[in-house]
């Protein structure tokens, strides 16, 4: 097994691989000291960012109760929000779903984070064209 060039190791993996592929039974202090006088020196890999699981910004009541059992169209619609990361951006896709069929109701990708605006205009417009009503304009939402 040759030296993992690619890799850049720090003194104690050094020393296992030493171990591992010529039986080599070296001190770590004395890889170390070596390591140091020849300038062999490990990269030290930078942190990625933390996009975790941080406080919610908006909740709502559960209002499914994890029954997702549908008999007729258009009565549960669930929504995602996803977060694409795009080179130093993100681009923001929401989607509706009909519980009834999986089929994907509405969705729309944006630069911004006006989702929750978004999604309300979507329903609106839906709603009243499935009930026959006039269908809302978006500036009077």
């Amino acid at each position: 097994m040759p030296y993992p060039a690619k890799r850049h190791l720090r003194y104690p993996r050094v020393r296992v691989w030493l171990k591992k592929t010529f039986g080599l039974n070296v001190n770590h202090k004395r890889v170390y000291r070596l390591m140091k006088e020849l300038g062999i020196r490990a990269r030290i890999r930078r942190r990625k960012p933390y996009f975790g699981r941080r406080d919610a910004g908006i909740t709502s009541t559960n209002v499914l109760s994890r029954d997702f059992h549908v008999t007729a169209p258009n009565t549960k619609w669930v929504t995602d929000v996803t977060y694409l990361p795009i080179g130093s951006r993100f681009l923001y896709l929401s989607v509706i779903f009909d519980l009834y069929n999986n089929e994907v109701v509405a969705f729309r990708i944006g630069l911004y984070f006006e989702i929750i605006r978004t999604i309300s205009i979507i329903i609106t417009n839906i709603y009243c064209k499935t009930e026959g009503e006039e269908v809302a304009d978006e500036s009077s939402i």
